[in-house]
């Protein structure tokens, strides 16, 4: 052998050495790695499951979403839900030999291990589809040696446990894609406005170019450089012989078009869907804007629909009652100078849009206002004219609206608590007032305290204050009801008398008189509690408290689930001056409307996790069959006392500005925790002598308008205005459901001259309770035993003469007739006796 050959022989043996030391090194290395680092990786179990961050979903109880809350767009698919090319384009731009390597592609780390030592850089080079899993899931984005270690070995233990389709499902319903989108059907629609099953090739390869930079590299954001990506995945899909060349060119020439999904809810109920959220995160962590929870409510679309128009349409009516001034918001100068042409100027948007948005609203601004019409610049630059007819509510006269002034209008044909109208719908727009005060209304169902419609303010985003929870305002003549029902539980009687005539109090507080008054600043005399209700006399109901005592009233009003810390201790409270939130007096009526029980609101039906079991449902309690809370023990067997201009009784409340009133806990969805069934808390004679009396007001009182435009003669309730008009409200109800509606200012003042109860807040009603009610047969509740029908004689409230012409009929407890007949024989006796004398 040749010294040249030993040499070479030599150099192969100590290569061969230094390979196979390198090899066993590396082995050595790999597994001394694993042993350390094999602890520090998450339960096979945590890998098995891999679960997705999937926003929280709430409904109405018919399916309509209503609320996401989530910082992800996601939309979760099966792997077989996903088209074999899309999967495809992602095998081609991310990992062509995934379906091979056992979760680590040993040559792209080599190849990034050679780059390290050749340049001194390091490199993303080698990552697998199931190493970016492993990171996305379990580690973070830092580009360390240590990351990339652990990255290696939680991919291997993860294609142990898991199949190749499992781990390319989670990829793609995990991955971030840009523009808030996680995972391919997310994205899909967020870029094309599809699902995944229409994309076509060109599309599906812009989604599979996206990982790399999805914020930089997505087409909204640069057409350019999505189109080199995704040429770049159509080329390695031809390369790897999943796509031909016809394929592979037709795609190339297909034009990249951004067609976006808009996220949008199908039903405006956001205060309903801030209400569950918090609930959500009460009860189940900050876990539940990712961990998929759907919540089904108890609201009813259709109610809900109607609720949200009567609410916003009747405050606009409003504020057009109080005038529309021609002083408006104008555009600066220098962009009105640029509106001369047909086309509206980029400036004159952007100002535009830092107009207020109002909901159901559409901002606009004048180009010209004459007599003949209007001709305005929408905010998306659209060219529209109004006639004057359009506006005539304003009553503009002969002022104009200047060039330039900044407006709302509105679509006749309304589309306010619903989804957005047809593409090919043709606004008839019209001028709008935008609100000035605010409003509130909540319905719910008698029977189970479900809310079946809810609307706390005019616009949740201009301010998300919820009114129906929060807002604690005195209720006026709306809280009379209920002193009534304290009143008759006592012994009193529809048919009982009381004087209506002038009372001065001393009111210690102000260092002055009290002297209270009725609505219309007349006094009618003697007069039956049934017409004081109908008619809503502030005296009547202030003596008739002073009879019962204030404490009674206090105590009874707790009956309608109204807390007592609220209320005054003085007869200010026959006038409504305590302060209870709109949901607080719907619940209240309710009472009324079920036959005397107390049930407990509630807005959850369902909720169910992201696999769709149901983990909770709520099942309202029934409506307990326990004995009459009171059966009339306590009688008022003398006549009722009357107060004159000296009698001083208990003080009544000084007015003072309303703050707004914190959050209150939570409504829980199953009702109290403690009731197997509703409770009665009133009794049923009482309760349907009120709603008998109540009817009465819908029918010919202050909420008249509410039978003749209904047409109906089973509706119940009560107007309510406080003083100075500063809160307008009708509580009104069927057996089916019950609606309370407020009207008023945040900052309590006056809603205007007239703008009371009957004006303000009982067209809102209406307008509601006209789709609560489509279909709901017309249906009074069968009376009570223990009640008959009495003549009675209308000045005195006792029987009448049995030859009397002038009476009334009166529904009564059979246990005060006796009383009653002795009564009027009493005062038959003193009148023969007085006319002896004569």
């Amino acid at each position: 052998m040749s010294f040249s050959a030993r040499i070479a022989l030599r150099l192969a043996m100590v290569l061969a050495f230094v390979l196979i030391a390198g090899v066993l090194f590396t082995v050595a290395a790999f597994f001394t790695a694993r042993a350390v680092y094999e602890p520090q990786l998450p339960p096979v179990e945590a890998v098995r499951e891999l679960p997705l961050q999937v926003p929280l979903r709430i409904y109405s109880r018919d399916g309509k979403l209503i609320g996401e809350f989530g910082t992800q767009r996601r939309i979760p698919l099966a792997y077989d839900e996903m088209p074999e090319q899309l999967i495809n384009a992602f095998i081609a731009a991310e990992d062509a030999r995934y379906f091979s390597h056992p979760g680590v592609d040993w040559r792209g780390i080599l190849r990034a291990a050679v780059n390290l030592a050749v340049t001194g850089e390091r490199s993303q080079g080698g990552s697998t589809i199931t190493m970016q899993l492993a990171r996305n899931y379990f580690l973070t984005r830092e580009r360390t040696y240590d990351r990339k270690i652990r990255e290696i070995f939680l991919a291997l233990r993860m294609e142990e446990v898991l199949t190749k389709q499992q781990i390319m499902e989670s990829y793609l319903n995990k991955i971030y894609l840009g523009e808030r989108a996680y995972g391919v059907g997310a994205a899909a629609r967020v870029y094309f406005g599809v699902p995944v099953e229409e994309l076509s090739l060109s599309q599906m390869a812009v989604l599979a170019g996206l990982p790399k930079a999805p914020s930089r590299d997505n087409p909204a954001n640069n057409p350019d450089r999505a189109r080199e990506r995704r040429d770049y995945v159509l080329g390695r899909m031809l390369a790897l012989d999943f796509i031909d060349q016809g394929r592979y060119e037709a795609a190339r020439e297909e034009a990249i078009l951004v067609t976006p999904e808009e996220y949008t809810v199908e039903l405006d109920a956001h205060y309903v869907a801030e209400m569950v959220r918090q609930e959500m995160v009460a009860r189940y962590g900050e876990a539940v804007y990712e961990d998929g929870y759907e919540v089904v409510t108890t609201i009813d679309s259709n109610e809900q629909i109607a609720a949200v128009k009567a609410v916003r349409s009747n405050l606009r009516q409003h504020s057009a009652r109080t005038g529309y001034s021609v002083d408006r918001p104008r555009l600066p100068e220098d962009v009105r100078a640029e509106m001369n042409g047909d086309a509206l100027p980029q400036a004159a948007v952007a100002a535009i849009r830092e107009f207020a948005p109002l909901a159901g609203l559409v901002r606009a601004v004048v180009r010209r206002h004459d007599g003949e019409g209007m001709a305005l610049f929408l905010e998306d630059g659209q060219s529209v004219r109004l006639t004057a007819d359009s506006y005539s509510w304003a009553e503009f006269g002969s002022q104009r609206l200047q060039p330039g002034a900044l407006v709302y209008l509105r679509d006749a044909a309304g589309n306010e608590g619903a989804a957005p109208l047809p593409e090919d719908h043709r606004p008839d727009w019209q001028l709008a007032a935008e609100p000035k005060a605010e409003s509130a209304l909540v319905a719910l169902s008698p029977q189970s305290g479900a809310i079946r419609a809810l609307v706390g303010g005019y616009d949740f985003f201009n301010g998300r204050f919820n009114r129906v929870t929060q807002a604690e305002r005195q209720p006026g003549s709306a809280m009379k009801p209920i002193i009534y029902a304290a009143a008759l539980d006592q012994g009193y009687t529809p048919a009982s008398v009381i004087i209506d005539a002038p009372i001065v109090m001393e009111d210690y507080a102000l260092e002055d008189k009290w002297r209270p008054r009725n609505y219309s600043g007349k006094f009618y005399g003697p007069t039956r509690l049934r017409e004081a209700l109908v008619h809503s006399r502030n005296i009547v109901s202030i003596k008739l408290l002073r009879a019962i005592g204030v404490d009674t009233g206090r105590d009874y009003a707790t009956r309608f689930g109204l807390p007592e810390a609220r209320m005054p201790n003085n007869l200010s409270l026959a006038l409504g001056s305590p302060v209870f939130t709109p949901l607080e007096m719907a619940r209240a009526f309710a009472v009324f409307a079920n036959g005397g029980h107390l049930v407990t609101p509630y807005f959850i039906a369902e909720i169910r996790e992201a696999a769709g079991e149901t983990l909770e449902t709520a099942e309202a309690p029934p409506l307990c069959e326990n004995p009459q809370p009171a059966h009339f023990e306590t009688l008022v067997e003398a006549p009722l006392p009357e107060m004159g201009a000296d009698d001083v009784p208990e003080t009544p409340r000084s007015e003072a500005p309303l703050e707004p009133a914190p959050m209150p806990e939570p409504i829980a969805a199953e009702g109290d925790a403690d009731a197997a069934c509703s409770p009665r808390t009133v009794n049923a004679r009482v309760a349907w002598m009120l709603s008998d009396m109540m009817r009465d007001v819908a029918r010919r009182g202050t909420g008249a308008r509410a039978g003749s435009e209904l047409g109906r003669r089973d509706i119940a309730g009560k107007t309510g205005t406080t003083n100075e008009e500063a809160d307008a409200w009708f509580v009104g109800y069927q057996r089916e459901v019950a609606t309370a509606v407020w009207m008023g200012y945040d900052q309590p003042q006056r809603l205007g001259y007239g703008e009371g109860g009957s004006r303000a807040a009982l067209p809102v009603w209406i307008d509601f309770m006209r789709t609560a009610l489509a279909g709901v047969e017309e249906s009074i509740p069968a009376r009570p035993p223990g009640l008959t029908d009495v003549r009675v004689d209308p000045e005195s409230g006792l029987l009448a003469h049995p030859e009397s012409t002038e009476v009334v009929f009166e529904t009564l407890p059979e246990e005060l007739i006796p009383r009653m007949e002795a009564q009027r024989q009493e005062k038959r006796d003193d009148s023969s006796a007085l006319d002896a004398l004569y």
